[in-house]
């Protein structure tokens, strides 16, 4: 049987307006150390709310009060911990999947719930939603050269942009300390993974700029981020 638990919290708004967000986190199966898991994020429920509140600055959206339910199962995946999210219109669901052999670092989950909470909220800003469409549309030759089953040139666009920000990027820096790390051009293959922990190192002045400035992620962002990519292959080109 599944355990579900609603965990609400309010927010000062923009104009002074009290928001409520509810998030449901679902154990299924009833587990101990899903409990665990699940009990770690509400003793850090503060600062998940200070890391939703700035990624809503940067999607340009002023409430994120949505009912997200997020499930916490275990999987047969040999990754420390392995998430998704899904979206309709009216509905959002978020699943977290850990590994029963590997320890869970909370941080590392704290950031991986941020990162799917974040293609929800940029889903709030259709303008947002419709540059990353046109930037991909222009960008398809090089994008569909990055290697990740089943996303799509748009998927991997958009998985580039968040993930200048976290869990590789400047967001993991500020509220974890975590190391951006160096990627060199020269080790770079085509997978995503690679590709967004090169792209969160070269980009992360301008993504620690739009945070402190609460600007919202625009053409000239996204296009450094392509530029980024257009550099790197000119210059394998030309070696």
């Amino acid at each position: 049987m599944s355990r579900l638990f609603s965990i609400l919290f309010t927010k000062l708004g923009w104009r002074g307006k009290i928001e409520v967000m509810e998030l449901n986190l679902i154990i299924s199966p009833k587990n101990r150390q899903l409990q665990k898991q699940a009990n770690q994020l509400t003793q850090n429920w503060d600062l998940l709310e200070s890391m939703i509140i700035n990624i809503c600055s940067l999607c340009g959206i002023k409430t994120f009060s949505d009912r997200v339910p997020i499930n916490l199962i275990y999987g047969k995946n040999n990754k420390e911990i392995f998430a998704w999210f899904s979206w309709t219109p009216k509905n959002s669901m978020i699943t977290i999947e850990f590994s029963r052999s590997r320890k869970v670092n909370n941080q590392f989950m704290i950031m991986v719930l941020v990162h799917e909470l974040f293609h929800l909220v940029l889903r709030k800003n259709k303008k947002l939603m419709r540059k990353i469409s046109k930037h991909t549309k222009s960008n398809e030759s090089i994008l569909k050269k990055i290697k990740e089953k089943n996303l799509s040139s748009r998927m991997i666009l958009e998985e580039l942009i968040i993930s200048s920000f976290v869990p590789e990027g400047y967001l993991s820096k500020k509220y974890f300390n975590k190391s951006i790390k160096l990627m060199s051009s020269e080790s770079l293959c085509n997978e995503l993974l690679d590709w967004r922990r090169y792209i969160a190192h070269k980009m992360q002045r301008h993504a620690q700029l739009y945070s402190k400035r609460k600007q919202i992620i625009d053409d000239t962002y996204i296009n450094k981020i392509i530029n980024v990519i257009k550099n790197h292959k000119k210059k394998r080109a030309a070696d």
